[in-house]
């Protein structure tokens, strides 16, 4: 029972506060419905991208190895080839 009016009057007092202070209380909301709209943002990217990769490499195939036999910075020259190749790649 104490914890319930514990709880009630630190609800009102936070209510008090807020109606106080209503600029603080609008420009904290806008704050944290920013940051909410940037993480679901962002996870829904990376949600995207890994999905991108997965089908570029499903399509690719199971035996299917890509080697590189220089490598420019960022880009490298790659070659395909499949698995009965391996062997010769080695």
């Amino acid at each position: 029972m104490k914890q319930a009016l514990d709880f009630r009057e630190s609800l009102r007092i936070a209510l008090r506060a807020i109606r106080a202070n209503k600029g603080r209380g609008a420009l904290t909301t806008l704050g944290i419905i920013i940051g909410i709209v940037a993480v679901v943002v962002t996870m829904t990217a990376a949600n995207g991208l890994r999905n991108k990769f997965r089908e570029s490499f499903s399509a690719v195939g199971t035996d299917v190895i890509l080697y590189s036999r220089a490598f420019a910075g960022f880009w490298s020259v790659s070659t395909t080839s499949t698995s009965s190749c391996a062997e010769t790649c080695r």
